[in-house]
């Protein structure tokens, strides 16, 4: 789990590093972050098999403190801004398993050698990727709550 959240965050060091008119990530341009945990903290998400799954608001520094966190079992971040995604994806050597236009909305689905590779629809992959708008959401190993 902590490869995926330094991910994260070199992700996010990455997109600064591409937006024209900005030096620094202000505050305004992550919109939502979210941890969906195993542990009995924050908003009831999801009942499977006997498991719940919570979704609990947090921000940059509470994912950093809890990257070593066992019950993390997914994240999803939401940025405001307009990133090149694929100058992204190539500098972390991002394999890309499948692209869909749906309703206006560009989604990714890749892999990278930075996190264990999960089996969805009988093809491996870790990070999803939606843009539309004015919006980048990026999922590992999948989005989670919907976009």
């Amino acid at each position: 789990m902590r490869r995926i959240f330094i991910f994260i965050l070199i992700l996010i060091g990455f997109m600064v590093s591409f937006l024209p008119n900005e030096d620094v990530l202000s505050v305004e341009n992550v919109t939502d972050c979210y941890i969906y945990q195993t542990t009995e903290d924050g908003k009831e998400f999801l009942n499977v098999a006997g498991k719940t799954l919570y979704e609990k608001s947090a921000d940059i520094a509470e994912i950093v403190h809890r990257i070593d966190d066992n019950d993390v079992v997914a994240v999803t971040v939401r940025l405001v801004g307009n990133y090149d995604i694929e100058r992204i994806l190539n500098l972390f050597d991002v394999k890309i398993i499948e692209r869909q236009n749906i309703f206006n909305k560009k989604i990714i689905y890749a892999y990278s050698n930075y996190f264990s590779g999960y089996n969805l629809a009988r093809k491996k992959s870790n990070i999803q990727i939606a843009t539309y708008e004015n919006q980048v959401i990026v999922g590992i190993p999948i989005i989670v709550g919907g976009f």
